[in-house]
């Protein structure tokens, strides 16, 4: 598995901005890391790194707005949610109700948005920066929120240049690739032909393995044809 810093050293040799052992500036690691920052987030949207779900939960009270923003420095500070599969409200007894997901046209529908409760009705509405969430009915005491669903991407930090990034050696090849590309212009590097259509390969590697049946998909596939055929099949025989 590669760091950050060992991708990107690899992308601009692939460049021919730098050589083999030859180390970046202080500045070239922040302007690399940005632009590695940029692929990763483009491809997470994509689903090419596909994200994976998460539980996500805060406190709410009676002096919790409603609505409120999810995100960084938002009302509830946390990073925000592209989806909301499910949630879960839970009262100091940790006992959990479902709650329901809405959306902007149910919410516009309830009666009595002034109610005050245990909430049992969820609007989320997704903003390019931060999720946008109000209750119903408002918080009449202290809950315990919980939302299941598809994170933001979290920037790498530079603190974290060197940690290992848990890809696949499949994965670490494609975005090598695609970030030399992308670093090429600003580096005055070298964007031949073969560097672009490698970067598109792999990529396109990678959707077609995303998209894919994984082996058990197909058995179970199969077996469903199967099911299906015999039951299609008329009575005294196969």
């Amino acid at each position: 598995m590669s760091t950050p810093l060992a991708l990107i050293a690899s992308a601009l040799r692939l460049t021919g901005v730098k050589a083999a052992g030859e180390t970046l500036t202080v500045q070239e690691k922040t302007d690399t890391l940005e632009a590695l920052n940029s692929v990763l987030g483009s491809w997470y949207l994509e689903e090419f790194l596909q994200p994976s779900p998460t539980e996500v939960t805060f406190t709410v009270d009676g002096d919790t707005p409603n609505p409120f923003t999810l995100k960084t420095g938002g009302d509830i500070d946390q990073n925000h949610l592209l989806s909301v599969s499910e949630g879960l409200i839970a009262q100091s007894d940790n006992q959990r109700y479902d709650v329901e997901i809405l959306t902007w046209q149910d919410w516009l529908r309830v009666n009595n948005p002034e109610d005050t409760g245990m909430p049992r009705k969820v609007y989320i509405e997704y903003e390019h920066d931060m999720t946008r969430i109000g209750l119903w009915p408002k918080p009449s005491g202290t809950y315990t929120l919980h939302l299941y669903g598809i994170p933001a991407f979290t920037p790498i930090l530079i603190g974290g240049i060197e940690d290992e990034l848990g890809y696949s050696l499949d994965m670490e090849r494609a975005i090598k690739y695609e970030l030399a590309v992308e670093l090429a212009p600003e580096f005055e590097g070298q964007v031949n032909p073969h560097l672009t259509n490698m970067a598109s390969s792999l990529k396109d590697r990678i959707r077609n393995k995303n998209t894919s049946p994984t082996p058990r998909q197909q058995f179970e596939a199969s077996m469903n044809k199967r099911t299906l055929h015999l039951s299609r099949t008329p009575e005294g025989g196969l």
